[in-house]
């Protein structure tokens, strides 16, 4: 049965996901992992309550770290930024010794940063996750995003035309062009494939600063 929540998990059908997991939770309540995926798979759904009802049941010191970058992560959805700064202090989370939670824990506070109108703080918390995790096209499109919000069009389309060039390389079976003015994507169960290379973003960003500068030139 936990063999088919994680299924469920990994291929983004988080309602089923949860449901599987609260079977898991009843039968074995002594096993804190499955408290902790049935939160997160509540919060990927967008069952912020009960996600973090959930991570509240879970007491074991050793999960701190994780289910404080998760209560943040609803605090920060559901609009409450200064809560979810203040979770993010109380786990004493600026000593990073390079792992993956510390590099989620960087972009946890990029994003707050981001939403606080902070573009450059947080553009440089997402490159120094993108330091600790290698190129990550996720991350790649949220600096290209604070550039372009700092009105620094050159840089934002130098990191889309990267993600593009990355995307239609690795992925052929997207279908998708280089230089498609519309992206369709076809479908060949793919939901995780377009959350990872993030084309659909950059196709998006591409076009609004394509705009931005063709209403620069009108205005000249």
């Amino acid at each position: 049965m936990s063999l088919l929540a994680y299924c469920y998990y990994m291929s983004q059908d988080f309602s089923n996901a949860a449901r599987v997991y609260e079977q898991l939770v009843k039968y074995y309540p002594e096993i804190h992992d499955y408290k902790l995926y049935l939160a997160e798979s509540h919060y990927k759904n967008g069952d912020l309550e009960e996600a973090l009802k959930v991570s509240q049941t879970i007491q074991d010191p050793e999960y701190r770290q994780r289910l404080i970058q998760l209560q943040a992560l609803i605090k920060y959805s559901q609009e409450e930024i200064q809560h979810a700064k203040a979770l993010l202090r109380q786990g004493n989370l600026n000593i990073y010794s390079g792992s993956q939670d510390d590099a989620d824990i960087i972009v946890n506070e990029g994003c707050i940063l981001y939403k606080e109108g902070k573009y450059e703080e947080a553009r440089v918390k997402f490159s120094e996750a993108m330091n600790t995790l290698g190129y990550n096209c996720e991350l790649a499109y949220n600096i290209a995003l604070c550039h372009f919000k700092m009105k620094q069009l050159a840089p934002s389309l130098s990191h889309i035309a990267e993600i593009i060039e990355k995307g239609v390389r690795e992925h052929p079976e997207l279908g998708v062009g280089s230089y498609a003015p519309e992206i369709e994507v076809k479908s060949v169960g793919n939901s995780q494939t377009l959350k990872e290379t993030a084309l659909i973003e950059a196709f998006n960003l591409k076009a609004a600063i394509e705009y931005t500068i063709k209403n620069f030139a009108s205005a000249k």
